[in-house]
């Protein structure tokens, strides 16, 4: 799954995407109208990414639509309850690891070997602020963003001598999403405050930014030399 900022990125280079999400039949026409005409091959498979199943059927579909899978951004989201720790219910911290977590890790599962055959591929995981910052009411997001950031270390360290690179990147909150806009209604709902005040508390400009345009530079193969560090 991907959000649209890389997606209009590639594909007004012409790139061949394949799309998964989970997602209503009216938001997914709406994102293809955000695509250029003229933009590259890309194709859409709705399908539910915490289970294994699901997982194969979209890594075929795709294999059958463009032949090879070059590049795997990992950027299923979602958020869960805004509540505190003792209030947590367990299926919901179940269903957010699941999201982040376990959909990158079967993902991974699929596409290394046939990148560890060609001795070349591109994984990016989208981490999060909140895997390395501490923010109230939101325990099952940081810990999933942060298992993230583990798994992203040891794919690194398997793939880096077999031609496969695996970075993560950890952006602030994207004001355009919709999980960024619900998260923020229900922050300022809490607080009592007004939304745009809520979100102006993170760091979301300084680091959203900057991480979208690293983002396209960990695609490219000039940035071979880029690996995320095992070691840290």
């Amino acid at each position: 799954m991907e959000s649209a900022g890389p997606s209009l990125t590639f594909l007004r280079k012409k790139a061949r995407r394949c799309f998964f999400r989970r997602a209503r039949r009216r938001n997914s026409a709406r994102q293809r109208q955000r695509f250029p005409a003229r933009a590259g091959a890309r194709a859409y498979v709705a399908a539910d990414l915490t289970l294994e199943a699901p997982c194969s059927h979209v890594v075929a579909a795709c294999r059958e639509k463009f032949g090879r899978i070059d590049i795997l951004v990992n950027n299923a989201g979602h958020y869960g309850p805004v509540v505190p720790v003792e209030d947590y219910p367990l299926a919901d911290f179940d269903k957010v690891i699941a999201v982040h977590l376990r959909a990158a890790f079967l993902l991974s599962k699929l596409v290394l070997p046939e990148m560890y055959a060609r001795q070349s591929g591109v994984i990016l995981n989208i981490s999060s602020l909140s895997a390395k910052a501490a923010y109230a009411w939101g325990s099952a997001y940081a810990a999933a963003k942060a298992g993230l950031l583990g798994l992203t270390r040891v794919t690194a360290a398997e793939g880096a001598r077999k031609g496969v690179r695996v970075n993560a990147i950890c952006p602030g909150p994207v004001t355009e999403t919709q999980m960024s806009k619900d998260l923020g209604a229900e922050l300022a709902k809490k607080n009592g405050c007004k939304r745009s005040r809520t979100i102006s508390r993170l760091p979301e400009r300084p680091a959203a930014g900057p991480a979208h345009k690293r983002r396209r530079r960990l695609h490219a193969p000039r940035s071979s030399y880029a690996r995320s560090n095992p070691a840290r």
